[in-house]
């Protein structure tokens, strides 16, 4: 194998890589994306848990069993 194969080669191999590495760096935004999504639904259920849980809190008498049960 000649040096000018060997550069071939190698000329390919990093065109592979770059190729691999476009591919990598888009899954990664992609699931950051996703990430960030999942994180502001996961705070807006929060939310809602947090003033389900407070809104019990201040009607605890209508919640409360009757005492004949």
């Amino acid at each position: 194998m000649n040096s000018d194969e060997k550069i071939a080669r190698l000329e390919e191999r990093l065109a592979w890589q770059e190729d691999l590495l476009d591919a990598l760096n888009a899954q990664v935004a992609q699931l950051n994306a996703e990430q960030a999504a999942l994180q502001r639904q996961l705070q807006l259920l929060y939310r809602e848990i947090q003033s389900i849980q407070g809104g019990a809190a201040s009607n605890s008498a209508v919640q409360e069993i009757p005492p004949h049960y």
